[in-house]
């Protein structure tokens, strides 16, 4: 019964009328907080993303409405690490604005979710977001960066730690590239100064706290440390 709904659901989300696309976001989300079997939420993550992924939905409004519906998706163990190894890549090919905001917004709940599990971040994950943090197109940049700084300022998280720290660890070379891109002339920077200060906040804040990465902090001259 479920997939026969979720069927019906998604077919409404590709409509051109935007009172039928909302009205099918409100549908899935009065289901799914409803479903309990993981196979139900795993389920609808492929079939959430099936269509993006094959690059055949009707538009940036149709993919709004499916990743719109893929931030109800509560994190799991069998979900989380799904969601974020299928929707990374969508992120960084993504070119419609609200589309990349929209699917942003629902990625950190997800890798917050493996990280204070002690679960592994996807290798090809990492990176993949330490490389489009340094993406040309200041739009890509900006959501990536924007990406790894909710995740640092989560709360509950050691990145001293297990699979936090292997993360944090890794995200390192793309912080340094950030404050690099911006310290000459952060202002006139072409997505402007966030990225920078994103880096700064995360080596100086959540980092800086572990104890464990003062060593590359003095070994890199950014002028700020």
């Amino acid at each position: 019964m479920f997939c026969r709904v979720l069927t019906q659901i998604i077919n409404s989300a590709k409509s051109s009328n935007a009172v039928v696309r909302t009205n099918s976001i409100h549908l899935f989300k009065n289901i799914i907080t409803r479903a309990k079997s993981d196979d139900l939420l795993s389920n609808s993550v492929t079939e959430l993303l099936s269509l993006p992924k094959s690059g055949k939905t009707a538009g940036p409004d149709h993919r709004v409405a499916l990743y719109s519906m893929l931030g109800f998706l509560t994190p799991s163990s069998s979900v989380s690490a799904s969601i974020v190894e299928a929707s990374t890549p969508l992120l960084a090919r993504e070119t419609h604005e609200a589309a990349v905001a929209v699917l942003a917004a629902g990625l950190p709940l997800q890798l917050v979710f493996l990280l204070k599990s002690d679960m592994p971040i996807p290798a090809e994950t990492t990176v993949l977001i330490v490389k489009e943090m340094s993406n040309s197109k200041p739009g890509v940049r900006r959501a990536f960066a924007s990406l790894a700084g909710r995740i640092f300022f989560e709360t509950g998280i050691d990145f001293g730690f297990g699979k936090a720290f292997e993360f944090a660890t890794a995200m390192l070379p793309a912080f340094e590239n950030s404050l690099k891109a911006i310290a000459g002339n952060p202002l006139n920077s072409s997505s402007g100064p966030l990225e920078g200060y994103i880096a700064v906040a995360a080596l100086l804040g959540p980092l800086a706290g572990t104890g464990k990465f003062g060593m590359f902090m003095r070994s890199r001259d950014h002028g700020i440390f």
